[in-house]
């Protein structure tokens, strides 16, 4: 399940651009696009632990429908089900990893582990993939539900520009937030977790006066930190 779970998110978000996402909500060879490179990150990954390459093709076959089909019905919905868009995203990763879980299971692929490259009870390659599931996915998450955050400001044009600036600062910020709270949890080291959001506070101490921002900060940080201890917590498990 470990080298299925890293694929899944190399190829669904790491090499998925935000122009191809777009684009596959209209166009179905973007899709199909899509669907090639996840497909060929599942087949690499495959091949490396299924001991017939037979198997590692029709493992991805069902993989690649699988993952087509969730996809479409996923794109069809959208449109009328805008309101709840953070519950399809969840959903759809759900029935992605699901569909994984399954074919993992097929093929008893647990028993081909590198038991030699564990650490704290851990896979490398599961590290690896919370790590990553730290970063783009959980960003893109996290700006789902602040979507769903109403603005009571109206921003004038310079004031935008500063604010979508400041949008990609304070996501670099969440994602080393995350990935060092999540090795800190891996680690055992939860006191030091405290210090890691008591600094980022400190540089946003002035606009923590503001009520808006400070509970709109209050909840990314929070989630943020959910996160990151919900990926420590299945690489534990």
């Amino acid at each position: 399940m470990d080298v299925l779970l890293l694929a899944h998110v190399l190829g669904d978000f790491y090499f998925q651009s935000n122009q191809l996402a777009s684009r596959k909500q209209k166009d179905m060879k973007a899709l199909a696009v899509h669907v090639g490179i996840y497909s060929l990150c599942i087949l690499i990954g495959l091949v490396l632990y299924v001991p017939r390459l037979f198997d590692a093709l029709w493992m991805t076959m069902v993989i690649a429908l699988s993952h087509f089909v969730i996809d479409i019905i996923k794109l069809r919905l959208e449109p009328f089900l805008s309101k709840y868009d953070v519950l399809l995203f969840c959903l759809d990763q759900f029935l992605h990893i699901i569909i994984l879980w399954l074919c993992s299971d097929c093929l008893s692929i647990y028993e081909r582990f590198f038991d030699t490259i564990l650490y704290a009870d851990c896979s490398v390659i599961m590290i690896i993939a919370m790590m990553l599931f730290c970063g783009k996915p959980a960003s893109i998450l996290i700006a789902k539900l602040f979507q769903k955050i109403p603005q009571t400001v109206e921003a004038s044009m310079d004031e935008s520009v500063r604010h979508q600036e400041s949008v990609r600062i304070g996501s670099w910020i969440g994602i080393l937030e995350r990935e060092i709270i999540f090795l800190l949890a891996l680690l055992g080291q939860y006191g030091a977790i405290g210090f890691v959001m008591a600094a980022k506070s400190i540089a946003r101490h002035k606009q923590l006066n503001e009520v808006a921002f400070a509970e709109k900060y209050l909840v990314g940080t929070l989630l943020s930190a959910l996160i990151a201890l919900l990926c420590a917590i299945v690489c534990r498990l």
